[in-house]
C-alpha cells in the first residue's frame, strides 16, 4: 500500500523509534547546555507499547488525516518534549483512542458556526406568528433551561427585539456539546427555525 509522503517519511516503525530516540537525545543536549538536568522517563504500560505497535500506520494515517501533513501536533508529541519512545507511544495512544470524542467535537462546532453565520444573515420570516409558536415552545420547554433561554432569545428575533447574530449569544457560555444540543433539536423540532 502507497502512503502519503509524511507517513512514509516515518516508516517503519523500528525508524520512527529511532527518529524520536534521535530527538530525546537532541532535546537533553540542549537542557544540559543550559544546566537543567533531562527528567527520568515515566513508567509506561506493556499493553500501551503493544497497542501502539499493532496499531502504528493507523495512528499515524489519523494523525495525518485529522491535523494534516503541515500540522505540527504529531511533531509536538513526537519530538518535541523530549518524550521516550514509550511515553510518545502512550500519548499517540491517547490522542487516537479519544479520536470519535475530538471528531463529534469538530463537527460540533462546524455547526455552531455555520447556524451562527445563517441566523446572522439569512432573511428570516419574522413576526407574531412566529414569536407565538417560540413562545409556546418556551413552555413546553420549561425544564431544559438551557433550551428555555435559547427560545426566549428566538422570541425577541422574531419580534424584532435582537438580531440574528445575537441569538446563539445567550449560549455562550455552556459547554460546546450542549450547544450543539440545542441547535440539534431546534433544528429537527421546531417549525421556525433553519433546517
Amino acid at each position: 500500500m502507497k502512503y502519503p509522503e509524511y507517513i512514509e517519511e516515518l516508516l517503519p516503525l523500528s525508524h520512527f523509534e529511532s527518529l524520536i530516540k534521535q530527538s530525546t537525545e537532541e532535546y537533553n543536549e540542549k537542557l544540559a547546555e543550559i544546566d537543567i538536568e533531562p527528567r527520568e522517563p515515566l513508567e509506561v504500560e506493556k499493553s500501551e507499547i503493544l497497542f501502539f505497535n499493532e496499531n502504528f500506520v493507523d495512528i499515524l494515517m489519523y494523525f495525518y488525516e485529522t491535523f494534516g501533513e503541515d500540522s505540527l501536533y504529531l511533531e509536538e508529541i513526537a519530538f518535541g518534549r523530549g518524550y521516550s519512545v514509550n511515553e510518545v507511544k502512550e500519548h499517540c495512544n491517547l490522542h487516537f483512542r479519544d479520536r470519535f470524542r475530538f471528531k463529534e467535537e469538530r463537527l460540533n462546532e462546524k455547526l455552531l458556526e455555520k447556524t451562527r453565520h445563517e441566523l446572522a444573515t439569512k432573511a428570516w420570516p419574522e413576526g407574531q406568528p412566529a414569536a407565538n409558536w417560540w413562545t409556546k415552545k418556551a413552555k413546553e420547554k420549561k425544564d431544559d433551561k438551557n433550551f428555555l433561554i435559547f427560545s426566549e432569545n428566538m422570541v425577541k428575533f422574531h419580534l424584532k427585539e435582537i438580531r440574528g447574530s445575537y441569538i446563539l449569544d445567550c449560549l455562550k457560555d455552556l459547554p460546546l456539546e450542549e450547544k450543539a444540543r440545542i441547535i440539534k433539536e431546534a433544528k429537527n423540532n421546531c417549525e421556525w427555525f433553519i433546517k
